[in-house]
């Protein structure tokens, strides 16, 4: 039960992190094809 909990806990945070670096690799691109 524990280390159920805890693999939960570790794939959100994995998801969570995943989600913020492509939305900073989004904004990088975005932002060397406008200028």
């Amino acid at each position: 039960m524990y280390l159920q909990d805890w693999f939960q806990i570790y794939l959100v945070n994995f998801l969570h992190k995943s989600v913020i670096m492509n939305s900073i690799y989004s904004f990088a691109i975005l932002k060397i094809i406008i200028s």
